[in-house]
């Protein structure tokens, strides 16, 4: 179990820096054609166009990517939660299907997530304790 969580975690640390190296400009910059639909474009473009969206996104993942490197893997699948939610919720209501190939990473992350979670379930019984 310890290397299957060892590897599961070196793949999602290298999906997080994803984002972290788009945000750096190591990408070429998005562009529509790259997106199923035109919501999906117009959503991400207007991200984009706020100057400090995409950042702070970057930025959250970065963390994320050095907690679940450095061995704080509890507290960086808490983090992932609302980042995964808010992927998953952008790919379910502005792709023209909610399994296409556009949505395919998320659900990896999602996937990656929802089992960190479950293996580090037991740290989490402190938070939920009256």
């Amino acid at each position: 179990m310890k290397t299957t969580n060892l590897v599961l975690r070196i793949i999602l640390t290298l999906i997080l820096l994803i984002p972290v190296g788009g945000t750096l400009g190591l990408f070429p910059a998005p562009t529509a054609e790259m997106y199923g639909t035109a919501e999906s474009w117009n959503f991400m473009s207007a991200m984009m166009q706020t100057g400090y969206m995409m950042p702070l996104i970057g930025l959250s993942f970065a963390i994320c990517a050095i907690l679940l490197f450095t061995g704080h893997q509890a507290l960086s699948a808490l983090m992932l939660v609302p980042l995964t939610v808010n992927i998953m919720a952008f790919h379910w209501f502005t792709n023209a299907s909610p399994i296409s190939a556009e949505s395919a990473l998320g659900y990896i992350l999602l996937a990656l997530n929802l089992y960190l979670l479950w293996y580090n379930r037991q740290k989490y019984q402190v938070l939920l304790k009256r």
